[in-house]
């Protein structure tokens, strides 16, 4: 018997994308202490977790996203993902 395993990472297949997105504006209001502007992704200019961190961070702090902060994101993201059922 063989396995199929499927990511939907952009909610296409499966319409679950709304936890992701909550899950992300949460980090990133515990992490930065700004409320999240919008999960209406399509207000970004591409929709990978990596742009949009670095389009609010250059927004609220007028500032480049650094690498580090991209690495604390996403090892603080996946937890969320995680408590959220994903």
């Amino acid at each position: 018997m063989k396995t199929l395993i499927l990511f939907d990472v952009d909610g296409t297949l499966l319409h679950s994308e709304k936890n992701d997105s909550q899950s992300f504006a949460e980090t990133y209001e515990e992490l930065y202490g700004r409320p999240f502007p919008t999960i209406d992704w399509l207000q970004y200019p591409h929709v990978t977790d990596t742009t949009i961190l670095q389009s609010v961070v250059g927004d609220h702090f007028e500032r480049d996203c650094r690498w580090e902060e991209i690495e604390i994101f996403q090892q603080t993201t996946s937890p969320a993902w995680r408590a959220s059922g994903k």
